[in-house]
């Protein structure tokens, strides 16, 4: 299920929700679409604070009712 964020404040309060619940989550970062090296995505983003990170995507996966619970107040797309 695809659903949609308001702001990458949004994506971040999600990516750390599901890291507590030791939910499996991949990142799509502004770096990402800035260059197709993942040495130099890998190097700029640890050059970076969390808060810093522009997310623009978060994959969630994990049990079906713990993801629709962690994303319920998002839109679906």
């Amino acid at each position: 299920m695809i659903k949609t964020a308001p702001s990458g404040k949004e994506l971040r309060r999600i990516l750390d929700k599901a890291k507590e619940l030791e939910l499996e989550v991949d990142k799509f970062t502004r770096e990402m679409i800035e260059t197709t090296s993942d040495k130099k995505v890998m190097e700029i983003t640890a050059s970076k604070n969390f808060d810093e990170i522009e997310y623009l995507g978060v994959l969630v996966y994990g049990p079906k009712d713990v993801v629709e619970d962690l994303t319920s107040k998002l839109k679906r797309y």
